[in-house]
């Protein structure tokens, strides 16, 4: 018997060193198809006018190739700087150019709602919990390219961007917590790829807003 109950033993172990370990969980952006994304920046390029890859737009010195800084400058230190828990000066700076690249003809609501995005991205489990890895989140395609979650990273617009006063204004909005409750994606309205990976919420001038599905 006791030679019995060790060979049930033994193969026990056996066939728990052979199981596979379960996947890791995607997060819907590595879920969504590299052909599909590559749609949506075409038609982001298209109704912007905006030549393919005009240049490239890589995470500042001191970032890692997750896309996390690494730098001091990213330590938050909420006693010097109330705004601090949200995001570092120099993710303001990148929040500030980013917004202006993608909604900067759409005045201080349009950018406020872009920043919301980003900003629900960073409190979302299915994104980067900070700023700066939320705006230079890839994944890799076939072939070793890089597509980056926002097309004004890959294609040069956000290094040359220049806020303005309304990009300030509801970057200042933001900071003081005043946050477009839910939003997590948007697109141009000439664009549909979006729909189905996420629940369609409203149009604001040239953008689709959208939440997560639930």
């Amino acid at each position: 018997m006791l030679v019995i109950s060790g060979i049930v033993l033994i193969l026990t172990g056996i066939l728990l060193m052979m199981w596979p370990e379960p996947e890791e969980e995607k997060s819907i952006w590595e879920k969504i198809p590299d052909e599909e994304i590559h749609t949506y920046q075409q038609e982001k390029r298209a109704a912007e006018n905006i030549s393919e890859y005009e240049a490239h737009s890589e995470p500042a010195e001191g970032a890692s190739e997750s896309g996390q800084d690494s730098s001091s400058e990213c330590e938050r230190d909420e006693e010097d700087d109330p705004a601090a828990g949200l995001m570092t000066k120099a993710e303001e700076e990148e929040l500030l150019n980013l917004t202006s690249a993608e909604a900067e003809s759409e005045g201080e609501d349009g950018q406020w709602l872009v920043m919301s995005v980003v900003m629900n991205r960073v409190a979302s489990p299915e994104f980067p919990d900070n700023v700066h890895d939320v705006i230079y989140q890839y994944k890799v395609a076939k072939g070793g390219r890089k597509i980056y979650q926002f097309s004004c990273v890959s294609d040069g617009r956000m290094a040359k961007a220049e806020p303005n006063e309304d990009t300030e204004k509801a970057l200042e909005r933001i900071k003081q917590g005043d946050i477009a409750p839910e939003l997590i994606a948007f697109e141009v309205t000439s664009s549909n790829v979006l729909d189905e990976w996420f629940e369609y919420a409203f149009t604001f001038k040239n953008h689709k807003f959208y939440t997560l599905k639930h």
